[in-house]
């Protein structure tokens, strides 16, 4: 199933800040080449913040970063769709 939502912001604070709801759902992050790794979390700006703090997360070997998100009730499977059906790298574990 195609992505939801067409909006995509810049992976930066500001941006996180201005456009990501702390509300449910699943996130995707990307960079010019794709998809890098998608989540699930019941906060959405909280979450894409700490992925932006955490230095050794395999998403900062790819530049420059995007996001996007989707509000969802079912977290885990439209996660587990995404994961699927792009194969990010950062989700199976490839460098």
């Amino acid at each position: 199933m195609p992505w939801k939502n067409p909006s995509l912001f810049k992976f930066d604070f500001g941006h996180i800040a201005r456009h990501a709801p702390s509300a449910g759902g699943v996130y995707g992050i990307f960079s010019d080449a794709g998809w890098v790794y998608f989540g699930e979390t019941a906060d959405l700006q909280r979450r894409l913040g700490e992925h932006l703090i955490d230095a050794k997360h395999c998403i900062h070997r790819y530049s420059p970063l995007h996001f996007s998100y989707e509000i969802t009730m079912d977290r885990s499977l439209r996660c587990h769709e995404l994961v699927l059906e792009f194969a990010p790298p950062c989700n199976l574990g490839l460098p």
